[in-house]
This record gives C-alpha cells, sequence and structure tokens, in this order.
C-alpha cells in the first residue's frame, strides 16, 4: 500500500510540473544555413540569475529540445566550438 501511495504522488508530482512547462524545440544553423552539431544551449531566467538554469546538447542534425517554466522570460546562449 506504501508504494501505491508513493506512485501516485510522483504521478501526480510530474503532471503538475508538466503542466507548468513549456518545450522550445529547433535547429542551430551557421549563417550560411549549415547545422551544427553538438551545440551547447543554455536557458537561463532573466529576472533571477540565480534560478536553477535548463540546458540542452543539440544533436548531429543541429536539433535541440529545452524544457521551460512557463510566463518566465530566458536568456538563451549557445556555445558551439569547432575547427577552421
Amino acid at each position: 500500500m506504501k508504494n501505491i501511495k508513493l506512485l501516485f504522488i510522483t504521478i501526480i508530482s510530474s503532471l503538475s510540473l508538466h503542466l507548468n512547462a513549456q518545450t522550445l524545440t529547433g535547429t542551430v544553423q551557421d549563417s550560411t544555413g549549415i547545422a551544427l552539431p553538438y551545440t551547447n544551449l543554455i536557458a537561463s531566467p532573466i529576472d533571477n540569475p540565480d534560478a536553477q538554469i535548463t540546458f540542452s546538447i543539440s544533436d548531429e542534425k543541429g536539433r535541440y529540445k529545452l524544457e521551460l517554466k512557463k510566463a518566465i522570460p530566458y536568456k538563451i546562449e549557445i556555445n558551439h566550438m569547432g575547427f577552421l
């Protein structure tokens, strides 16, 4: 019975977190439109720089997904290291 209660609380908690979230997806490209793989993306809240940041790494095709809280403005920093 204890396990069922714990499972129920976990499910309800994850649902409430999901309702307060939004997903930002896209593709990182250079100025010529070529996808940039394995790029770091860091989203930090603008109003509270000490708050928890969210990060993602783009895949081999430059695609990324960031899970952000709703109604909070973010600054998104994108970093890509490469060789010339």
